[in-house]
């Protein structure tokens, strides 16, 4: 996998030196193109707009630096981060599908953030390359099919009237 290049805007988000979207799909062309396995996983942050609207612009940009630091440090050496969307991190580590459930097990953990009374944690969709998707825009669409599958649901509140019968 070719590094993203520092001084290109269009390939790297100027707040965490991640990747972008952009970058993101150039490596995952790479990936499929070549021999090598890897875990593509997209992480969105739950929990991100209460904490923004609590504690404001500053802190949450201040938050994705931290979780952005852990990430790295829990996906390795070999591990290349990005950030697609405002409150999504994607992450692309060359292993097989053995070593895949540590990898994930580490980088949920690392962007998990507990300022009371908000939570930030993260729900994530993965794919496998080459195995699951020929292509980069295949690995994406699997990965946040995912992704949407397993993200929290939002409990409606049935709010009834006093007079309402049940």
């Amino acid at each position: 996998m070719r590094p993203v290049e520092a001084g290109d805007t269009a390939l790297v988000d100027s707040l965490t030196g991640f990747g972008t979207r952009h970058a993101l799909t150039i490596a995952l062309d790479d990936v499929v193109a070549g021999e090598e396995a890897a875990l593509l996983v997209i992480f969105s942050l739950d929990g991100f707009d209460e904490y923004t609207a609590l504690f404001g612009q500053l802190a949450a940009r201040t938050l994705l630096v931290k979780l952005a630091a852990r990430l790295v440090e829990a996906l390795g050496p070999g591990g290349r981060c990005f950030r697609p969307r405002r409150d999504e991190f994607a992450a692309l580590v060359p292993t097989r599908i053995d070593g895949a459930a540590g990898i994930l097990d580490a980088a949920v953990a690392a962007l998990r953030e507990r300022a009371a009374p908000v939570a930030v944690a993260a729900s994530w969709g993965a794919a496998m390359l080459p195995d699951e998707a020929p292509d980069a825009v295949a690995a994406l669409t699997l990965a946040d099919g995912r992704l949407s599958s397993n993200a929290p649901r939002r409990r409606r509140r049935n709010r009834r009237s006093p007079n309402s019968v049940r």
